[in-house]
């Protein structure tokens, strides 16, 4: 395995990124600079959980997955996302390393020690790799973001921002319809 300053020279790889330790925190590989963030907090783990609840509930074809999990972009960039979903046709990208290919859907929940990345490099990333939708939950302001892939990225006029009052869908999962503020920690 390479060294500190080995690594500092050269972007790292999914070798590299195998050596990374099991300490419980999230580790990616972003564009071959490793991040890593503390575990995600009560808020954010009961908006993935509920999420997760209705794309199994409602969600008849294809498969949901709650990091972590490895989406493999390529060789330079692993992106553990806190939500992702492949529908039917993508099903051939999951094998025994994770997820070989860009979902169809991911959903990053904002925290502090992340909404740098998800907001930023993440959102850049996923649009490059052709991610088709890009949800951006916020649970501090009972919101989620849903950015649309148009052209290779998600352009800001395209995106729809809905609030506790309205029900979420998309046409990449049918069948899922969720009301937005029973995602969010009863406050």
């Amino acid at each position: 395995m390479a060294t500190t300053s080995q690594r500092a020279a050269r972007a790292l790889t999914y070798e590299d990124y195998l050596g990374f330790p099991d300490d419980g925190n999230r580790h990616e590989l972003l564009e071959g600079e490793h991040t890593m963030t503390p575990a995600p907090s009560l808020y954010h783990q009961y908006a993935v959980g509920k999420l997760s609840y209705y794309f199994h509930l409602q969600v008849k074809e294809g498969v949901v997955f709650g990091a972590p999990i490895d989406v493999i972009l390529a060789p330079s960039t692993i992106a553990q996302p806190d939500l992702c979903y492949f529908g039917p046709a993508k099903r051939e990208l999951l094998t025994r390393r994770g997820a070989e290919g860009p979902p169809d859907i991911v959903v990053e929940i904002l925290s502090p020690g992340t909404a740098r990345y998800d907001l930023g490099k993440k959102r850049e990333l996923y649009a490059r790799f052709g991610v088709g939708e890009y949800w951006i939950v916020d649970a501090d302001q009972g919101t989620i973001r849903i950015c649309t892939l148009e052209q290779g990225e998600y352009p800001v006029a395209g995106e729809r921002l809905l609030g506790r009052s309205e029900v979420l869908t998309s046409p990449l999962a049918l069948g899922l319809s969720v009301p937005v503020g029973e995602l969010f920690w009863p406050r």
